[in-house]
């Protein structure tokens, strides 16, 4: 069964991104809803504790700062994954900003039950309110000189999950309150990048199964081509699946640079080259995010000629993340040196759409 109808992982920005499923689960409606709820943050907290790689980014990062601003109150943006949480308090002063009821209880929970003595948990109306975090933050921040703003809330296509907002409305914030302090992102910055794609359905044994090709299509919608759909490319099995060309950037954003960031909605055009012969029904996205010299990413094996495995029980890697396809209107038949013309709109408070251009 092609991976992208599994599971209850809408694309898009739409229900299931963490906004909305965090003001459920603060709502009354939870036990209507505990299904759903169960499933995502038992799949979130699981996957993203044991995934290896986003991890050792984070560790590594807040190891960096103990030796170079060992004096530095750091604050983070969601609780994420718990573990870089629990890594900050034992170094740093700092302070877990949450707009979920729920998750800041038991976040005061994890950190008591670690023996905290650094860390203090504060509800905020929303993570990209500025006022609200001003207003929490104000009693905290008195003399730093070095402020750390920390947060894992990427999505599978960057965006949806408002790390661009959260990021600038902390920022913002901490600004007003200590003007002249350093402030540090973790991570610094965050880019997204495209490339023309083919996922198809063939055969399945000795059974046609190609009729599934239609669900890719987004011909039937009347707005044209519009959303992405979360998909482990490297976990494809029984499906054509390969990246026909080199990537190129979508957006990019350096949040030590906040002040420059405009949220309006961006429109332009994106040509994406073949390099090998395909038939292109979809942009694949993936996105790096850095601190330093380190850094962190969804990028898929297969952008690499690899084969996805991870090389000890010859299967796939399984994170949190999936790689954002972009499924276009149709199959358009690519050999080398041909070029597909998109036309994408960016908005970085919610997601990118992408109409296919040419050829069509």
């Amino acid at each position: 069964i092609p991976d992208y109808l599994l599971g209850s992982t809408g694309g898009g920005g739409g229900t299931n991104c963490l906004t909305s499923i965090v003001k459920m689960l603060d709502s009354e409606q939870t036990q209507e809803n505990v299904h759903q709820l169960a499933q995502v943050f038992g799949r979130s907290f699981h996957s993203a504790m044991l995934d290896a790689e986003r991890q050792e980014f984070y560790r590594k990062a807040l190891t960096t700062l103990t030796t170079s601003v060992p004096s530095a109150f750091v604050v983070i943006l969601g609780l994420g994954s718990v573990l870089p949480m629990l890594t900050a308090k034992q170094h740093f002063q700092g302070m877990l900003l949450e707009s979920s009821e729920k998750l800041g209880k038991l976040a005061e929970e994890l950190l008591t039950n670690n023996q905290n003595e650094n860390f203090e948990v504060g509800i905020v109306k929303a993570l990209d309110d500025e006022e609200s975090i001003l207003e929490v933050l104000r009693p905290k921040l008195v003399r730093h000189s070095t402020v750390v703003v920390l947060t894992e809330r990427m999505a599978h296509d960057l965006l949806s999950n408002g790390i661009v907002p959260c990021c600038l409305s902390c920022h913002k914030a901490v600004k007003k309150l200590l003007p002249s302090a350093e402030i540090l992102h973790i991570p610094q910055t965050v880019e997204l990048l495209a490339a023309p794609g083919e996922i198809r359905s063939d055969r399945l044994g000795s059974f046609d199964i190609r009729p599934f090709n239609a669900l890719r299509h987004t011909s039937s919608n009347e707005k044209a081509d519009f959303w992405w759909w979360p998909v482990r490319m490297d976990n494809q099995q029984n499906t054509i699946c390969s990246i026909l060309g080199p990537s190129k950037t979508l957006c990019g954003f350096d949040f030590q640079r906040a002040p420059e960031i405009g949220l309006e909605e961006v429109r332009r055009p994106l040509k994406l080259q073949a390099t090998q012969r395909g038939r292109c029904n979809c942009a694949c996205l993936w996105w790096v995010a850095k601190f330093r010299h380190l850094e962190f990413s969804t990028r898929p094996a297969l952008a690499a000629g690899k084969d996805g495995k991870d090389g000890k029980d010859g299967k796939a890697k399984r994170s949190e993340w999936k790689q954002a396809i972009h499924y276009l209107a149709g199959e358009t038949a690519l050999f080398p040196g041909d070029v597909i013309e998109v036309l994408v709109s960016i908005t970085p408070r919610f997601t990118f759409r992408m109409m296919q251009q040419s050829p069509m």
